[in-house]
């Protein structure tokens, strides 16, 4: 693996961490400020087109404030390399404790593409049926 390679999969190391750490200012320093974010399969009203390191912080920190993420875990998770050093991709299940009680479990499959070690676009895959039984929303 080569270093470019190397520190992109840092990044996404930091990505999940500042998640998990509920530290979404930190997004400023992962994404590019024209980075685009897709969620192709969200259900209605979640956005579905993120842009710049702005639209990435309002959309995780307005999710988990809505629906009351106590405490947030991304593991299991596999993150690699391709041959294109700015492409990564990364599995994972998120294991999310709700305020509320009761938990949010999903399993997810994500890519990543950078642009001098930022994150430029990030597309995220996860099962939108799982979403709308656990918190009431229509798919």
């Amino acid at each position: 693996m080569n270093n470019i390679a190397e520190q992109n999969k840092q990044t996404v190391e930091k990505f999940f961490s500042s998640i998990e750490d509920q530290n979404f200012d930190f997004f400023q320093e992962l994404f590019t400020t024209d980075a685009r974010g897709f969620q192709p399969f969200a259900p209605n009203g979640f956005p579905n087109n993120l842009i710049g390191a702005e639209g990435f912080y309002k959309e995780f920190s307005e999710v988990a404030a809505r629906f009351g993420f106590k405490s947030i875990k991304f593991f299991p998770r596999l993150i690699l390399t391709t041959e294109d050093p700015n492409f990564i991709f990364a599995q994972f299940s998120g294991n999310v404790d709700l305020a509320q009680g009761g938990k949010y479990q999903n399993q997810y499959l994500a890519t990543f593409k950078f642009i001098d070690g930022k994150i430029f676009e990030y597309t995220e895959y996860f099962n939108p049926i799982i979403l709308s039984k656990t918190f009431g929303i229509p798919l």
